[in-house]
């Protein structure tokens, strides 16, 4: 692994100083190819460059976009080196990403706490203090042939792209994250509410900036909420907050509807979007996890004694339980959790772990005293952990997982989710640390600590698996580049195995192509034609045709030499019969037997008069 930490002032204020970037996103490859591919899609092959988006606490340029050099460090920076416009790069020192556009409209709200690219390549979302939320687009215009994510890449200027403005409805924002299908993202706010805003309007398909509107509000928190993310399936939208809680949300389907047109709608039938009751996920039992009962669902510690008990009788002791996260004295407004790609594992940070490292079920009731840990969530199964990665110094911050999938070590069990035949590779952010886990391993297989004076922030992966770039408060951008091997092989699925193919359908493959051509393929010694297996010659009777004298109607019939244009009808029924094909059902039934015939009338010249 190699740290990069370039000499670039990426945002600047008008006194020159560095603004703290709290915030950074890279624009992802089409969902049908490269690292965007689900595990099963097949091989890894995604091009390295790529669109950047950092956002920082200064109010002249709040937003940045930056195009990452496909050769990394060995490329200078081209930024504005006046203050106050952008970035500038220090003579003589290299840099991995050129400057394209300062994107100010989020002045307006003050600093820039999270920036997010959607799925499909089309949206950029700005969130920040203030309750501000600004969605930049590509122009209707610029989406010809669903290439829309590439005008990025020749974005210069902030009237290139479409905005929309949303209204202020809620405080200020320190988190965000987008649904799967892109028309519609969650903010988490310090007023303890979640919000979902949705684009309801037709540019939702047809394109431009849209018409975004809140369709959601959730405030089951009870303090800060500093942390969002959409599962990548669609299914659950999970939340962090300084309440010492990790909330699971699932959207709340409609009630059914009686017509019978209903019962073949989608799940949702085009409902509204409404969030549903959430699963809160607050305490773990000191004792063996597999014996303990699960957490009580209202997040409340139930104590032992109390009223209500009848003489002579002695109420149940609760489990002993610990806290699994840290309150709101951290020193960080940020809790960036996050699912994996493939929606198999939630990986929260700020959590708390009493003794017993990397294992849950070795914390007994006598452990000493919680540790700074990072927890792991099997999907579905959210009553305790199934990792709990601790150890570290400080809290962690921000999970950011790899886009790609890379194969198990061979001699290596998984140690969550081992049903899957690849691992996933996660970059864990404490204050002062980078630390990279995988699924297979309850230590760290890379980590490095002091690359920055201040708290780390945001983190994010290139689309080619290989490069961590890394924010911090002190205002400096750092690249972590992996070189070919140091995290693994990518997984590429195995291709699936083709349908047999029976003999009789089989071509012979030694004939000339000449030979295997034609109206009709002949089998070798044979006399008679071959009929494919799915293939059924029906003999269906002619309509009758009126004769140019006008005599009357007259049938086609077959002669004792067969139909016209040679052959034998009999003939071919029989190689039908012996070439052992299915028949089909006959086509003659669907004509009636008898047709109402229609005696022509004449018309002579003296009609006409």
């Amino acid at each position: 692994m190699k740290v990069d930490t370039p000499q670039i002032v990426w945002h600047c204020g008008p006194d020159g100083k560095n603004s703290a970037i709290l915030s950074i996103d890279v624009l992802p490859p089409p969902a049908g190819s490269g690292a965007c591919q689900t595990p099963s899609s097949g091989a890894v092959d995604v091009p390295t460059p790529g669109v950047v988006a950092t956002g920082s606490t200064s109010d002249e340029d709040g937003v940045h976009l930056w195009r990452l050099a496909p050769g990394g460090s060995q490329h200078r920076a081209s930024a504005p080196p006046t203050p106050g416009s952008g970035a500038s790069a220090v003579a003589g020192v290299s840099a991995p990403v050129e400057h394209m556009a300062s994107l100010s409209r989020q002045a307006a709200g003050g600093a820039a706490n999270a920036v997010r690219f959607s799925p499909d390549g089309l949206h950029l979302a700005v969130a920040g203090d203030g309750g501000s939320v600004v969605v930049w687009s590509v122009p209707p215009g610029k989406r010809g042939g669903g290439n829309g994510r590439h005008y990025w890449s020749e974005v210069s200027k902030e009237s290139d792209l479409s905005y929309a403005v949303l209204t202020q409805q809620c405080e200020d924002v320190m988190d965000l994250s987008w649904h799967p299908d892109s028309t519609r993202f969650a903010v988490a706010s310090l007023d303890h509410s979640v919000l979902v805003f949705e684009d309801s309007s037709a540019a939702a398909v047809a394109g431009g900036a849209g018409k975004w509107k809140c369709v959601a509000r959730n405030r089951d928190h009870s303090h800060y909420v500093q942390g969002v993310a959409f599962d990548p399936l669609g299914a659950y939208l999970a939340t962090q907050g300084s309440d010492r809680t990790v909330r699971v949300h699932q959207r709340k389907r409609p009630k059914r509807r009686k017509s019978a047109a209903a019962a073949n709608d989608a799940p949702f039938g085009g409902a509204p979007y409404e969030l549903g009751k959430s699963k809160c996920i607050r305490h773990a039992p000191l004792s063996d996890p597999g014996d303990a009962p699960p957490p009580a669902p209202d997040c409340d510690v139930a104590e032992a004694g109390g009223a209500g008990v009848p003489d002579g009788e002695t109420k149940k002791k609760a489990p002993a339980r610990q806290l699994l996260y840290a309150d709101e004295s951290l020193e960080t407004f940020f809790r960036r959790l996050a699912w994996t790609p493939d929606g198999a594992l939630l990986v929260t940070p700020a959590g708390l772990w009493r003794d017993g490292g990397g294992d849950a079920r070795a914390a007994g009731p006598d452990a000493g005293p919680a540790a700074y840990a990072t927890h792991v969530y099997a999907r579905h199964r959210f009553d305790r952990p199934a990792l709990v990665l601790a150890g570290t110094e400080r809290a962690s911050v921000a999970v950011r997982p790899n886009p790609v999938p890379f194969t198990i070590p061979e001699g290596v069990a998984p140690a969550a989710a081992p049903n899957l035949p690849y691992r996933t590779v996660f970059a864990v952010l404490t204050l002062d640390t980078v630390l990279v886990y995988d699924t297979c391993h309850a230590a760290p297989v890379a980590a490095t600590k002091g690359a920055h004076y201040a708290a780390l922030t945001d983190c994010c992966w290139t689309n080619d698996g290989r490069t961590l770039i890394v924010t911090s408060s002190d205002g400096y951008v750092s690249f972590l580049s992996f070189g070919e091997g140091e995290l693994g092989t990518p997984y590429v699925a195995p291709v699936p195995a083709a349908p047999a193919v029976s003999e009789s359908a089989s071509a012979d493959l030694s004939k000339p192509i000449s030979e295997k051509c034609g109206d009709e393929v002949t089998e070798a010694g044979g006399g008679g034609p071959i009929v494919p297996p799915t293939l059924t010659l029906t003999k269906v009777q002619p309509k009758p045709r009126l004769p140019s004298n006008g005599s009357g109607p007259v049938r086609t019939t077959e002669t004792a030499e067969g139909p016209a244009g040679g052959g034998s009808a009999g003939g071919k029924r029989d190689a039908d019969r012996n070439a052992g094909a299915p028949r089909c059902n006959d086509l003659s039934g669907l004509v009636k037997k008898k047709k109402k015939r229609i005696q022509p009338l004449l018309v002579g010249a003296d009609a006409k008069q």
